[in-house]
């Protein structure tokens, strides 16, 4: 496996009109594959996942990376909106995790969940192979009840307690053409103990990446310098954290892992099928320009992109990119030889091809390619019109919501074209 793109839904850091919470959600595009890694803390994975263009019930497997609410409590509303994908659970997990402040307080699954929704949930043991080049790692280290008892963190066992020996945490590890890449939310076993479990279970590959939390908000500055030397030595080429990793910890980290470290935040997607990962930031915008007219019950809106432009095997790309993850029922394909001139409608030749890249008309460059169907992000009827060579993309809808047109605009020219070659969006990182 190589092409893999991760997306992060939600994280303590916001962005660009996205709320953060206390959580962690990541959704992982894995060669046509879409894994959700936890659901955050509430049910605000949901919208920032329709904000960034994403449906939920496009997603093939959930998986959760421990039994905490702050990755969790969405569960409820993704069975809700998803009727197909298991939810992937470590066999360890349970509705019994605590942690003593001033007295023990639940920290664990939304109630009843494992209950209410038993035959959506599968419990796993072992090293667990989820599809091809993606596997749930457990932890397989001794003795780790002694970073319960450090973190005062329990699990209720019957009627007594015992420190949790974090059973219940997997990680979720990635084969990318630049090596493997571990997602691990928050880590509580141990950083440089789930390196040398995922080592240890791939002895020939090389670890490439490190995503998620570190729960390192609450430690000293030398152990976390320790955890950043950790890494350097076992050769990690790339760490994205955040979540409870926390601003202090990411700055130490900072000082020793420089340009190998990059911060979490909703919005940030990580590419790992390029030469070097690309890191798209909401603080940058691609859109130039747009103006918005309206057609009768229709408006109209040209976007004019921030970029050198783009041609008609990107047109291509685009087109098919909406198709899958937005426009799924398409229902009419048109092109043109010139922008103004008589539409072809080649919807019939769409509809036998299955695709639009399938299409062998479309090997014959045009000078414009539309497809049209009703979006699952806007919820409304939606054409989509590109112009070959050119710097515009026409949006047909009855959406009267120019803010909503361009947010759902800037997603779909990232999750396309996130590279320096294409369109010049991407900003190198490791």
């Amino acid at each position: 496996m190589s092409a893999v793109k991760m997306t992060v839904i939600v994280d303590n850091i916001s962005a660009e009109g996205l709320r953060g919470e206390w959580g962690l959600s990541i959704l992982a595009e894995a060669d046509g594959k879409k894994i959700l890694v936890d659901v955050g803390g509430s049910e605000l994975f949901a919208s920032n996942m329709a904000s960034l263009g994403f449906d939920i019930g496009a997603v093939d497997y959930a998986v959760l990376s421990h039994a905490h609410y702050d990755h969790a409590n969405g569960m409820p509303r993704f069975f809700k909106d998803n009727s197909k994908a298991k939810f992937y659970l470590r066999e360890g997990a349970a509705e019994n995790c605590y942690k003593r402040v001033l007295f023990k307080k639940y920290i664990g699954l939304p109630r009843r969940v494992t209950v209410d929704y038993a035959d959506r949930i599968e419990y796993v043991s072992g090293d667990y192979k989820l599809c091809d080049g993606v596997w749930l790692v457990p932890h397989k280290t001794e003795g780790l009840e002694a970073i319960g008892k450090r973190e005062k963190m329990f699990v209720k066992k019957g009627l007594g307690w015992k420190y949790d020996s974090f059973a219940h945490e997997q990680s979720v590890v990635f084969e990318t053409g630049k090596g493997l890449v571990i997602v691990n939310s928050c880590s509580h076993g141990g950083v440089m103990n789930i390196v040398r479990e995922v080592q240890e279970t791939f002895p020939d590959k090389h670890i490439y990446g490190y995503i998620g939390g570190m729960h390192l908000f609450n430690k000293r500055d030398e152990f976390v310098r320790d955890v950043a030397r950790g890494l350097l030595a076992a050769g990690v080429d790339f760490v994205c954290t955040g979540h409870c990793t926390m601003g202090h910890a990411y700055k130490v980290m900072k000082e020793i892992l420089g340009d190998k470290l990059c911060q979490l935040k909703v919005g940030l997607t990580l590419d790992f099928t390029k030469e070097r990962v690309m890191e798209y930031l909401n603080d940058v915008t691609y859109i130039k320009d747009m103006k918005h007219s309206e057609c009768g019950p229709w408006h109209q809106y040209d976007i004019l992109i921030d970029a050198r432009g783009y041609g008609w095997n990107t047109m291509v790309d685009w087109a098919e990119y909406v198709r899958t993850a937005d426009i799924g029922d398409v229902q009419q394909v048109t092109t043109s030889v010139i922008a103004g001139g008589n539409d072809v409608d080649v919807t019939l030749e769409y509809k036998r091809a299955g695709s639009i890249k399938a299409m062998k008309s479309l090997a014959n460059e045009q000078g414009v390619l539309s497809i049209a169907g009703m979006s699952k992000v806007l919820r409304e009827p939606t054409k989509i019109v590109w112009f070959n060579q050119t710097q515009v993309i026409r949006f047909f809808t009855p959406l009267n919501d120019e803010l909503q047109i361009k947010k759902y605009a800037e997603t779909v020219i990232r999750r396309t074209f996130g590279t320096a070659d294409e369109m010049k969006l991407g900003k190198p990182q490791g």
